[in-house]
């Protein structure tokens, strides 16, 4: 319904839509100017909910729905005094959200999502499902359980991806509340890009769009995301993401003598926003040489092993019937 034949209704209007992370269409609803629909939502919810003096129960649960001679009648809560107390209804609407919270219901739909954590909310447990069940209702499709590719799983923090359109991920913000913020890539097919370098300056360059500011993040707190932290990130900064005594030796030496470089009056400055990955002369891991000189002493056939990726990517979109997506914007 067009925004303009609902004026003045009791709504929330969200007449934007965009991907977000795990999708592969365009669902995620939200406001046309492309705020957080989060708190966009709660705010508009609350504002209609005072205007129209809708009672709302704070720390209460529902422990049955009523059913009488076939029908619903009503719902028995539990407030938080451990009180119980019906409430009498025409009917009832269960919005239960997910229930990625609750493992154990995970795993009895999806056994392979075994110990995958979740980025939602603690009470994102299928008790609505449940309740729904003990009367009598059916389900469907509950095997389908989207997951984020991009989960740090130790905390469950969603990782950013910008070129996803979702807006751009509050990394300066959060280093300066204390969280360790850390940086990678997905592949091409989410950030154009596997170039480290590039991620580097993408992520300082965002920061200072997002901010209005060009000294919200420094190039070297840059480039610690993509090292230290990230190493942080994996649990293992005390063997790596830094050249200390003791770690192991994990180093990079990149060549900046090109033309598009041009003068190092600040080397570090000049290798995040004027270097690139393929600069790279010589790459270790633990002290063993892995790349030197456009070459891979030990991965003899890379441009096989490419091309073999190539093949089975385009049978899975094939199959998958996305192959119009390889498709030049100009040709659609």
């Amino acid at each position: 319904m067009a925004p303009e034949k609902i004026a003045g209704r009791h709504v929330v209007i969200v007449d934007d839509i965009t991907t977000t992370g795990g999708m592969s269409i365009d669902r995620t609803h939200r406001p046309k100017d492309g705020s957080a629909v989060g708190g966009y939502l709660i705010s508009g919810l609350v504002r209609n909910v005072n205007k129209r003096n809708i009672e709302v129960m704070l720390d209460t649960s529902v422990s049955d729905i009523i059913v009488e001679n076939g029908e619903v009648t009503g719902v028995r809560l539990t407030t938080e005094e451990n009180e119980t107390l019906t409430v009498a209804a025409k009917s009832v609407i269960v919005a239960t959200g997910g229930f990625s919270a609750n493992s154990q219901m995970v795993v009895k739909y999806r056994p392979d999502l075994e110990g995958f954590v979740t980025t939602n909310h603690k009470g994102a447990t299928g008790g609505g499902i449940a309740l729904l069940e003990r009367i009598g209702a059916g389900t469907v499709d509950m095997g389908e359980i989207q997951i984020h590719p991009t989960v740090e799983q130790k905390t469950s923090y969603l990782i950013s991806e910008s070129i996803r359109g979702g807006g751009i991920g509050p990394f300066a913000n959060a280093w300066r509340a204390g969280i360790n913020v850390a940086l990678g890539t997905d592949g091409p097919m989410v950030d154009y890009s596997v170039d480290m370098v590039e991620q580097i300056k993408a992520c300082m360059l965002m920061q200072h769009v997002r901010h209005l500011d060009p000294t919200r993040m420094s190039v070297e707190r840059s480039i610690e995301m993509a090292t230290i932290n990230a190493a942080k990130a994996l649990g293992l900064d005390h063997e790596v993401g830094s050249l200390e005594s003791g770690k192991r030796a994990d180093i990079a030496v990149f060549d900046m003598a090109k033309p598009y470089v041009g003068v190092l009056h600040r080397p570090i400055s000049t290798f995040v926003c004027a270097g690139k990955g393929t600069d790279a002369r010589l790459v270790m891991v633990d002290g063993q040489i892995v790349y030197r000189d456009g070459t891979f002493p030990r991965f003899k056939d890379g441009a096989r092993v490419i091309r073999d990726a190539e093949k089975i990517g385009k049978r899975a979109l094939d199959a998958a019937g996305l192959s119009g997506r390889l498709e030049p914007a100009w040709r659609q």
